[in-house]
């Protein structure tokens, strides 16, 4: 059963960042993305919910895995 996950374009936005640097913090994605901190966490939570990434490793050494 192929299952489609509807996304938002500002989690599209999002993915596609942590793809191009994986090791990037919370507060710099938000810069990149044009958001608060807050919606930056919101948006992560969201995307770790849905299976879409998740944090590899520690909160200070780790980074953001997509899941395929």
């Amino acid at each position: 059963m192929d299952k489609k996950i509807r996304l938002l374009e500002i989690e599209l936005q999002t993915i596609k960042n942590l793809e191009k640097e994986p090791f990037l913090t919370l507060p710099e994605l938000s810069v990149k993305i044009k958001k608060s901190l807050r919606q930056t966490s919101r948006i992560i939570h969201n995307l770790k919910e849905k299976n879409i990434i998740e944090r590899v490793g520690s909160r200070k050494t780790g980074y953001w895995g997509i899941i395929k």
